[in-house]
């Protein structure tokens, strides 16, 4: 077979079907812009294309490239180096280079990754379906996996040419299985050791048995979900190397049928067979699968990916043989089976947020065990879950602080990053989970540290992990405020003349009494003559921690104590650091004003 004749064939088949795609459409073809040079133009100009230039020169396709709008990807000479076109049929030929064209007008800033029709057609379901060409620009432009842009965006006056440096691939199965990196852990389970030479069945070019293939493609995401179902379900499988090899042989052959190009158009509710057996399909909304284990599995919107010998479907599950797991309990199941009843007492006082939270679609729940919540009623001062509830806030509070405890999502310790993950909770303000090493530790709101003692407690619908603290979020709550009225006996003693608000702080009247002040107030203290008397209150170390006069206590510039001075007055919220520090007021100028404060 003569070299010249044969790829001139083929240029000829190319250009034609490309010029008639192209002026099928009025809005694909615009109008031809008669500064510019044509494509042929733009080839033949070129020192680097010289056989391509001289085999449309010889059978007169310059013409022919005048006419419709296309995208060319134009191999350079070296790409046509060692090609022996005898061993092409004329159609294979026509096929490879209809490979190389795009209809309308590709340039660079429309290209994306992901999979763009070409011109070039499968025939043997009679339905003359576009080929696939997949795009990757991690790095410059490359298509199919074996074929670069060197060039890019030479405008011509009907379409764009793109230099390339060698001849694109017409794909098959494994052509996109390995340069598609969203198939990575799909390629490692094909190509595992102990497997079917699955690589060569997919290569099955589409004129032999068992091909064509109809191929379901679980992505990446698709196999960490998978591997959290396994997890989940108690089979001890944390990673694909722990799949045994019957196990994994016969999922993989669940993904695959033979004997059909099945676009998503074509799929009916109903059982489907595979290699590996019988799938039940759903097309009600969508198209699903449901796996031997009664798993629903989605095929998402990356579908009816044409190759030269089937289609692909991208999924987002791994399709698995029926494994016989147990039953996994709900959320309140498994806290009576882990006696987190304190837990359970307060999800019921909220109403219907048990039911909701069981009923939910995905679910990760930080759960605090019994000992967490007595050091909680302790931190508050409440004897019980009902002083618990009133000192926060109210119910209103409580059901944002559990649903702080809970992610609308599934995350296994596995799924964590090293260092800090942070999540939005069902209370709608995020938590940050830090791993370190083995540790996994869960940061609240007020940046107090839960660790988990106990991970990946499966449920039905997530996973639980148990912490030893309760997690604060921000909650909105009523601040009771209190006002002292402050006097003076000389410079020998302060004394308390009224108290407004319902506390009781002090007797009054009485000279350096003891104050008693309540967590959580706002305090207003007015100081008569506050000039030659100005107030200050100390740790026991007689530090200030909030003075009246230029004397900065260290607690003045903390958000949450709100340090005001205005005229004769100071206000401040008493917090539960503040607390822990106050032991003491006194005036700044003489000593012998002062007296204890006891903090509850």
């Amino acid at each position: 077979m003569n070299y010249k004749l044969n790829f001139t064939y083929l240029l000829l088949s190319l250009l034609l079907v490309a010029g008639i795609t192209s002026c099928s459409s009025d809005d694909d073809a615009g109008t031809p812009i008669d500064s510019l040079p044509t494509t042929f133009e733009i080839i033949s100009n070129s020192e680097n294309h010289t056989v391509l230039a001289s085999l449309i020169l010889e059978t007169g396709l310059d013409e022919v490239l005048d006419s419709g709008t296309f995208t060319v990807f134009a191999p350079d000479d070296t790409a046509f180096e060692g090609v022996d076109a005898s061993a092409f049929t004329q159609e294979e030929l026509t096929t490879l280079l209809l490979n190389h064209v795009i209809t309308g007008n590709a340039g660079s800033q429309n290209l994306s990754n992901g999979y763009i029709e070409t011109n070039a057609r499968e025939s043997f379901s009679g339905n003359d379906h576009r080929i696939n060409m997949f795009i990757n620009l991690a790095d410059g432009v490359n298509l199919n996996g074996a074929s670069s842009v060197t060039s890019p965006d030479l405008t011509a006056s009907n379409g764009i040419v793109h230099i390339v440096d060698n001849i694109i691939p017409i794909p098959d199965m494994v052509t996109f299985a390995t340069a598609d990196p969203q198939f990575a852990t799909l390629v490692e389970a094909i190509t595992r050791e102990d497997q079917p030479s699955f690589v060569d069945i997919l290569s099955t070019p589409a004129g032999e048995e068992p091909a064509p293939f109809t191929l379901f493609a679980p992505n990446n995401d698709a196999f960490q979900n998978t591997l959290a179902f396994l997890i989940q379900s108690g089979t001890g499988i944390s990673g694909l190397e722990d799949l045994p090899q019957e196990t994994l042989e016969a999922a993989i052959s669940l993904h695959l049928i033979a004997g059909g190009n099945l676009r998503s158009s074509q799929f009916s509710s109903g059982p489907l067979e595979t290699f590996g057996g019988t799938l039940e399909i759903d097309t009600s909304d969508g198209v699903k699968i449901i796996d031997p284990n009664g798993r629903t599995i989605s095929v998402l919107e990356t579908r009816d990916i044409q190759t030269s010998n089937g289609v692909i479907h991208v999924i987002d599950n791994v399709i698995l043989p029926d494994l016989d797991v147990d039953e996994l309990p709900t959320l309140v199941e498994a806290a009576e089976d882990a006696g987190l009843t304190l837990l359970l007492d307060a999800v019921n006082a909220v109403d219907g947020l048990g039911e909701d939270l069981v009923n939910a679609e995905e679910i990760t729940v930080f759960a605090p065990t019994n000992q967490a919540f007595e050091d909680a009623l302790e931190a508050y001062n409440a004897a019980d879950l009902n002083e618990l509830i009133d000192a926060i806030g109210g119910v209103e509070n409580l059901e944002i602080l559990l649903g702080f405890h809970v992610v609308p999502a599934v995350a296994f310790s596995q799924d964590l990053e090293m260092g800090d993950n942070t999540f939005e909770t069902l209370s709608g303000q995020n938590i940050t989970v830090n791993v370190s090493g083995e540790n996994v530790s869960v940061i609240d709101a007020n940046g107090n540290v839960a660790n988990v003692t106990q991970a990946d407690v499966a449920i039905e619908n997530g996973v639980v992990h148990v912490i030893d603290a309760v997690l604060l979020p921000e909650l909105e709550m009523e601040v009771n405020e209190v006002t002292i009225v402050l006097g003076n006996d000389g410079a020998s003693a302060y004394f308390v003349s009224d108290i407004i608000g319902d506390e009781n702080v002090s007797e009054l009247n009485e000279n350096n009494s003891t104050w008693t002040l309540t967590t959580g107030t706002r305090y207003t203290i007015e100081v008569e003559n506050p000039g030659p008397h100005p107030l200050a209150l100390r740790d026991v170390m007689e530090n200030f921690l909030l003075s009246q006069d230029e004397t900065e206590g260290s607690f003045e510039a903390n958000n949450e104590v709100n340090f005001v001075i205005e005229g004769n007055s100071i206000s401040f919220t008493l917090t539960s650091n503040l607390a822990q520090e106050l032991d003491n007021y006194v005036c700044v100028t003489h000593a012998s004003m002062t007296g204890s404060i006891i903090t509850q």
